[in-house]
């Protein structure tokens, strides 16, 4: 920055297409016949400076970046290009400014100096504008957990109408083995020994249930893997889909886990009442149910 150095850092991109057999570190490259050497190559980025990169339709990897300084001193304000025929000169302005707080937990309290600073030096801030990729970033953390909350409501009736349904049948089963009820009781049962019964029941019901869920997810996840793709070759369909259409998932173990369980708890939370009600009947009524 000092020196105005002619040097240069260029993006990956760059080097893949100007330097495809020889490490371009120490090479040199022209730009408006001025050599730059080239001393540093960037890795491969995506998003770098988060949406602002994707809102002015460029790819980052294709940049080189040399010193401001250097930009002043050897291109100026005003670059001229003349060729036969023809005469073209262009205000070099800069259109960009990258700045990297010294933390995560600055970012927001640093943008939030560089716009009170922005507004007084520029009123009404209508030639600028500011991104920060951080509160982008945390806008979509919180647009998915507000997904995520509303994904659990549903879960969370599905698992409640299903634990309804689990309830009912064990009542009905209660009602309809009322009789076997009073003869273990006769033979020496007691009630907490109904209650296990009726309880492994529900658990088994309820397990199975969620085996079979598992299975079905983990069969429709691992299915679009191979069913997307193939789309595009389908007679009469494969048209209104990309060539290179995918829908890749992924199934973390966790998930699986935690579905099963939350499945077998419900059908054991929810059988404690016709567990306990089925326990609760006398013996001799029992018997004499027909």
């Amino acid at each position: 920055m000092d020196e105005s150095a002619l040097v240069c850092v260029i993006g990956h991109e760059v080097a893949k297409e100007m330097f495809r057999l020889e490490d371009p570190i120490g090479s040199t490259i022209r730009i408006d016949q001025t050599p730059l050497l080239v001393v540093g190559v960037l890795g491969p980025v995506g998003l770098s400076g988060g949406a602002g990169a994707t809102r002015v339709g460029r790819d980052i990897n294709l940049d080189i970046h040399i010193p401001i300084t250097t930009a002043r001193t050897v291109f100026g304000d005003t670059v001229v290009r003349r060729t036969s025929g023809s005469f073209q000169a262009s205000e070099v302005e800069i259109s960009e400014v990258y700045l990297v707080a010294p933390s995560r937990d600055r970012v927001v309290s640093d943008a939030a100096r560089l716009r009170r600073l922005m507004s007084y030096r520029h009123d009404g801030m209508d030639d600028l504008g500011m991104i920060v990729p951080y509160e982008l970033l945390e806008t979509a953390r919180k647009e998915a957990l507000t997904g995520q909350w509303i994904s659990g409501a549903i879960a969370a009736i599905s698992l409640l109408v299903g634990g309804i349904g689990i309830m009912n049948i064990m009542l009905a089963s209660v009602t309809e083995r009322t009789r076997e009820i009073g003869i273990r009781r006769a033979l020496g049962a007691t009630r907490k020994h109904i209650v296990s019964q009726f309880l492994v029941e529900t658990g088994v019901l309820s397990s199975i249930g969620g085996l079979i869920g598992v299975a079905l997810g983990l069969g429709l996840s691992f299915g679009l893997n191979v069913l997307v793709p193939w789309l595009p070759r389908a007679p009469m369909i494969g048209k209104f889909f990309p060539a290179d259409a995918s829908l890749p998932t992924l199934v973390s173990p966790w998930s699986v886990i935690v579905a099963f369980l939350v499945a077998a708890a419900t059908g054991l939370i929810f059988g404690i009442y016709p567990a306990r009600k089925a326990a609760a009947q006398d013996p001799i009524v029992a018997l004499r149910h027909d």
